[in-house]
């Protein structure tokens, strides 16, 4: 991408994002665990624990 246009990076960075959590929300509806976690996982930069496989573990305790 040209350095210069923010504009463009601004509303392609902003859809990349939010069609990552609208396929997380997708996967909570559908059940389906495996497709929120890749699409969690992509927030691991961001916040660290979102990198991490801990909820089948907790979850026969919950």
């Amino acid at each position: 991408m040209n350095e210069d246009n923010n504009l463009i990076k601004t509303w392609y960075f902003y859809f990349k994002w939010a069609g990552l959590w609208k396929a997380h929300r997708i996967g909570i509806r559908m059940g389906n665990f495996e497709m929120q976690h890749e699409s969690l996982s992509a927030f691991a930069p961001l916040f660290p624990v979102a990198g991490k496989l801990i909820m089948p573990h907790q979850l026969p305790f919950i």
